[in-house]
């Protein structure tokens, strides 16, 4: 066997994979551009607002809306403050309360909205909400 020909049976492997992986880029592309196509912001602002966890009217502060790029999800939480001067510390039930509010400076009431999207789908993976209750010594 000669180089030309050992040169020509490399070349010619080499043509052979160029082929396949054109090839395989012409069948997978389009799958792969549709698994990694995400939901806009502001879609995922409004799939919230339907459920209910995307508030900005009276109490509420500006919702936050963040993107996580490890899970691949959209996370929008929305937090509305309030003050309570009667009741107790305590927002549990089955917990005994250890002040009054109206003992204290009042209270502060914190709710807090926290839903999940999927990037991909825009379906719901996650909703919670937090109540919470801080006196307020000074």
């Amino acid at each position: 066997m000669n180089v030309f020909s050992r040169y020509q049976s490399m070349v010619g492997a080499a043509s052979y994979s160029l082929q396949f992986l054109f090839v395989f880029c012409c069948l997978m592309l389009p799958t792969i551009e549709s698994y990694c196509q995400q939901i806009s912001k502001e879609k995922a602002i409004r799939i919230a607002q339907r459920h209910g966890y995307y508030n900005t009217s009276g109490k509420w502060r500006t919702p936050s809306v963040l993107f996580d790029t490890t899970q691949y999800q959209w996370q929008i939480i929305s937090v509305k403050y309030s003050h309570v001067s009667e009741g107790n510390c305590s927002l549990e039930k089955h917990v005994k309360p250890t002040c009054n509010c109206k003992n204290t400076n009042g209270c502060t009431d914190v709710l807090s909205k926290e839903i999940r999207l999927s990037a991909r789908s825009g379906k719901v993976i996650k909703k919670r909400i937090l109540r919470k209750r801080f006196p307020n010594y000074e």
